[in-house]
């Protein structure tokens, strides 16, 4: 086992100074191709390095990359009283940090309000940012968020946190900091969230707190998102506690070719015991083009074996009543369902999809994003519709598609896991002709798919425990009343 002094040892603090003349703090972990994380609210270089939810991420950021981050102006290390305080200053102070350490190109990682520092640098200088990877972001501080309302009520808690953090922030006594800790990291062990009130009080004084809360309220930069040119991953928490899971998704809809994933979870910050974390491990790593998480390799169990563990977009099709048919006309069945495996197999690679095998009458197919995959949907129910136009109803080919994005185990040829069980589970849910998704895959296509997609009841689904959001999306050729509005 490392200890802290050996840790301690791998990190090589240094200073630079922004064009202001304020003390910027960075620390350099690891080696290989070079990995910035734009500063972030309540951190502290040397406080962070041994800390129970800080210290994996910089060990697994640190394993593969040379891995930078810095203190924001007025918290940490770095000058506590700078002589500008805004948001255009925190993009300076990023140039400040690459530039003294001569970067020319490197992935940047956006934490939080890091990210909307993060996509301003990159609309700034492409040319030098290789992978844009953004966790908990958003684009618009509270004040800004118009799609919202913006209610007397939030004012007035707004209004309360910033009594606690006057009376409070600095006390030996935690309690008042233990509301912020409690939003931050809401499922933190006992250690953690004792850490995680020390930090408050060290990272920053009182003043600044008050300070960055007013100035985080006015971030907003939608205007932004959509001149980002550089490839951008976008991860969310769905019940984030202190950024709302909306503004992720804002984000993905906006910026051009985006990736977005979410995870389950309420923790603002990933801790290293839930599972999300492996999750957002393997996709930075998958995105940026480093060696893959060891612990994304499925463990043996009574059911399965080891394979290699990914996220992945999951179609599953099958004919409309394909036993009847064949039990009134076997041969008529037989070549109906060899012309329908030629037309999907015809589409399926214009989407990227991965035929995995055929069941009977059913496709289980892989994608590498849930838009290609619904695209892929829609396309096939296109070419269907086409064929079937001018035929009689007997040679007429009708199928149900479902769609789910999740985690698999890739063994062999073969796929198994969450995701391939319920888009099995959603598929019925279709009508004949139609597709039915799930709300993860909704998340990520919303406003990026023409066709309307209509919130069904919500499903209680064979061997799952909790009920799922399922959409049905209304394809405009279907014979069925298209849907009022867009859920």
């Amino acid at each position: 086992m490392v200890q802290p002094s050996e840790r301690r040892a791998g990190q090589r603090i240094r200073f630079c100074t922004a064009r202001d003349g304020a003390k910027i703090a960075y620390a350099i972990t690891g080696e290989g191709p070079p990995l910035v994380r734009a500063a972030h609210y309540l951190s502290h270089l040397e406080f962070d390095f041994d800390s129970p939810v800080w210290r994996h991420w910089i060990g697994e950021m640190s394993k593969f990359s040379t891995y930078v981050r810095y203190d924001e102006r007025g918290c940490g290390l770095s000058d506590q009283d700078p002589p500008e305080f805004s948001f255009e200053a925190w993009v300076s102070d990023l140039e400040t940090v690459v530039d003294s350490l001569g970067l020319e190109k490197f992935d940047l990682l956006g934490v939080s309000q890091g990210g909307a520092v993060s996509i301003a640098y990159a609309v700034k200088h492409p040319e030098r940012v290789s992978h844009l990877v953004l966790y908990g972001a958003y684009s618009r501080g509270w004040a800004k968020r118009t799609g919202q309302v913006v209610e007397a009520r939030a004012i007035e808690t707004r209004e309360t946190m910033h009594r606690l953090i006057e009376l409070g922030w600095g006390q030996d006594n935690p309690a008042f900091r233990q509301m912020f800790t409690s939003l931050f990291i809401p499922d933190g062990g006992t250690e953690q969230q004792r850490w995680f009130n020390e930090l408050q009080r060290v990272s920053c004084s009182p003043q600044n707190a008050m300070r960055f809360d007013n100035a985080f309220a006015a971030i907003d930069i939608p205007q932004l998102l959509q001149r980002v040119s550089v490839p951008t991953l976008i991860m969310h928490a769905r019940n984030d506690g202190v950024v709302p899971f909306e503004e992720g998704r804002l984000m993905a809809s906006q910026i051009p070719g985006a990736r977005f994933v979410s995870f389950e979870g309420r923790n603002h910050i990933l801790l290293e015991s839930e599972p999300a974390w492996h999750l957002f491990l393997g996709e930075v790593r998958r995105f940026t083009g480093l060696p893959a998480d060891e612990r994304l390799v499925g463990a043996n169990t009574s059911d399965e074996v080891a394979g290699e563990r990914r996220l992945a977009a999951i179609m599953l099709t099958d004919v409309v009543a394909y036993t009847s048919m064949a039990q009134s006309d076997e041969a008529l069945a037989m070549d109906l369902l060899a012309q329908h495996n030629q037309l999907l197999r015809s589409v399926f690679p214009r989407y990227r999809g991965r035929e995995v095998k055929t069941m009977g009458d059913s496709f289980l197919v892989e994608f590498q994003s849930a838009l290609e995959a619904v695209n892929c949907a829609v396309e096939i129910q296109r070419e269907l519709h086409r064929r079937n136009a001018p035929l009689p109803s007997e040679r007429r080919v009708d199928v149900r598609i479902g769609i789910h994005v999740g985690d698999v185990i890739r063994r062999g040829g073969d796929i198994f896991g969450d995701a391939v069980n319920i888009s099995s589970r959603i598929q019925p849910l279709a009508e004949s002709s139609g597709i039915c998704i799930s709300e993860q895959v909704f998340d990520q296509v919303a406003n990026k798919v023409e066709m309307p997609m209509v919130k069904m009841e919500r499903q209680q689904l064979k061997n799952l425990r909790t009920p799922i959001d399922v959409y049905k999306i209304s394809l405009p050729w279907a014979d069925r009343k298209p849907a009022a509005a867009r859920s």
